[in-house]
């Protein structure tokens, strides 16, 4: 029994590569991706430098750092923003040293943000991402 040699063997690696792709191995496709944007709060003030997580029952999740009002779009990839249309579970890490607020980074207010001690909130009901609720107003007590 002979071997081929390995240049004849490359072709036939980049043949089952492009088959494999083809089949469904590579990303998924027909996912309804949105944009989705919203203003996380916690105990009624807006949560800066958050990290806010969708978690789609199927399909990747989108997250999203908060600004310093509290205010998060979602990223699905790279080169896509927004959410898998659908029903999600969403989770918000935070804590540690803010951001100065714009007034003061701005001098025109002397008050400095104090530490948020760390917190992970996981919301008590999903949230359905569709094309009539995509923005969404998630408090934290």
């Amino acid at each position: 029994m002979s071997i081929a040699p390995i240049s004849h063997r490359i072709p036939t690696f980049g043949l089952l590569f492009v088959v494999a792709m083809l089949s469904g191995c590579g990303p998924r496709s027909g996912l309804e991706i949105i944009p989705v944007d919203g203003v996380v709060t916690l105990q009624g003030q807006p949560l800066s430098n958050a990290l806010v997580t969708f978690y789609p029952q199927s399909g990747r999740s989108s997250s999203a750092k908060t600004d310093s009002t509290g205010h998060f779009d979602l990223k699905y990839s790279a080169d896509k923003m927004g959410a898998v249309v659908g029903t999600h579970e969403v989770h918000i890490t935070y804590g540690g040293p803010q951001p100065p607020s714009q007034a003061a980074a701005s001098g025109k207010s002397t008050v400095t943000s104090k530490p948020i001690p760390p917190g992970d909130y996981k919301s008590p009901e999903p949230f359905s991402v569709t094309e009539s609720s995509h923005h969404f107003e998630i408090k934290i007590p």
